[in-house]
């Protein structure tokens, strides 16, 4: 049986309608209200960051000199008498406060936890351009245990080598692979710490993934080190032997030193171009041999 939207105006909206909008913001189900603000919390357990910054500047903005053009989506908050959960409008109801207003239109929905752990994530998902890794990893997540606890098989956080087929759909609803969606899930394994260099770029999904294998507790001696040594980046090949290093030995400072401070081997490393890339930079009329000449010379003047 599927779940039933229940809105204002007494109609009956099943579960998979929404999600077949592509702007839910724009689909409203029932009457809208004005909320006041004060009365929104926000969900429990969610993983998307509010805007900051010039976002949120801009939505501000927006907001003071043409209202709030989107009813927020709102649910009554159990066992909290009198507020109400914002589902889908976090930014909105944040920029709204910002800009001064004491209400926010809304709209009341009445589902379950699960049902709207679905609708959080899945608006989330849709209306945010740039998500971060983190905001993913979390999100595919609370989808997939909501999903589970409603009877239906999208084990993705199993065996790497089993459900691959529930994993491909899954993938499917956000444009990745079955395989992507299981990396993501697997960054939630990381402590919060590695998470946010996660978000800031200083290693790669991959090499979180790696990361995300070793004991918590040695994940924190390995913040710990790449914070008191200022290590900017932690290249893919490093995250794959610390996460060796912890499956045969266990982390240590002196395991972590070693494989953090070791400089990479250069003696075999080797250049490739494509010709026809490289030769788009000279003349037809010079040789192989001048060309080969030209690139020596030009790198012992360092202009290249």
């Amino acid at each position: 049986m599927k779940n039933k939207i229940i809105s204002l105006e007494g109609k009956v909206k099943g579960y998979d309608d929404i999600f077949k909008s592509t702007a839910p913001e724009t689909q409203n189900s029932g009457e809208v209200i004005l909320m006041d603000i004060e009365k929104l919390l926000p969900f429990p357990g969610h993983p998307f960051k509010l805007y900051a910054g010039k976002r949120l500047d801009e939505l501000v903005k927006s907001i003071k000199e043409l209202g709030i053009l989107n009813a927020i989506l709102i649910r009554k908050a159990s066992e909290q008498s009198g507020l109400y959960q914002n589902l889908s409008g976090h930014n909105r109801a944040n920029a709204a406060k910002l800009a001064g207003l004491k209400q926010i239109k809304a709209e009341i929905i009445d589902v379950d936890d699960d049902t709207a752990i679905l609708i959080v994530v899945d608006t989330n998902f849709k209306q945010r351009e740039n998500l971060l890794p983190s905001e993913r990893a979390y999100g595919f997540k609370m989808q997939i245990e909501a999903l589970k606890r409603q009877g239906k098989r999208v084990d993705l956080i199993e065996d790497d080598n089993k459900n691959i087929k529930s994993r491909e759909l899954i993938g499917q609803q956000h444009g990745l692979s079955g395989v992507q969606i299981f990396k993501y899930i697997r960054l939630t394994e990381l402590i919060p710490r590695l998470l946010e260099m996660l978000d800031a770029g200083n290693f790669s999904i991959k090499a979180g993934v790696d990361l995300s294998y070793i004991k918590s507790c040695s994940q924190e001696l390995l913040f710990k080190y790449l914070q008191k040594n200022n290590v900017p980046h932690l290249d893919n090949v490093k995250a794959s032997l610390l996460r060796k290093a912890n499956n045969d030995i266990g982390l240590t400072d002196d395991c972590i030193l070693e494989i953090i401070a070791k400089k990479p081997d250069l003696k075999n490393r080797s250049i490739s171009f494509k010709r026809t890339e490289l030769l788009k930079y000279f003349p037809s009329t010079m040789s192989s041999g001048e060309i080969i000449q030209k690139i020596y010379m030009l790198i012992e003047n360092n202009m290249i």
